[in-house]
């Protein structure tokens, strides 16, 4: 193999490993935002419950989402990006697990405003 091929090769190697380095810290932004949006959606629900003023908790909540969906951008964009990279269409270990995880929040965010509410 000749040095230009090395280059080009360890250069596509670097690349690919800075973008999924990069995928997998959106990832777990895009976790934690979720984790947050689903601690607040809760925090309501209790305010409700009490009978409490929920204004600057919905509040919070909006940010919160708003947050998640620039994550949830910048993740998808990566996605595309290491897709391009690496030949492939999707990632889907990432994609697995983001699904388990969003199915798990709405799960419990639907018991825990059920058991509120109800």
């Amino acid at each position: 193999m000749s040095d230009s091929l090395l280059g080009e090769a360890a250069a596509s190697i670097r690349a690919m490993l800075r973008a999924s380095l990069l995928a997998d810290r959106a990832e777990s932004q895009v976790v934690a935002a979720k984790r947050r949006v689903a601690v607040q959606i809760d925090a309501i629900a209790w305010l409700w419950w009490f009978g409490d003023d929920a204004v600057e908790a919905k509040a919070l909540l909006r940010k919160f989402e708003i947050a998640l969906a620039k994550h949830l951008s910048e993740r998808e964009r990566l996605r595309a990006q290491f897709a391009l990279l690496n030949g492939t269409e999707a990632m889907p270990r990432h994609e697995f697990r983001a699904y388990s995880f969003a199915r798990n929040v709405k799960r419990s965010t639907r018991t825990d405003l059920g058991a509120a509410h109800g």
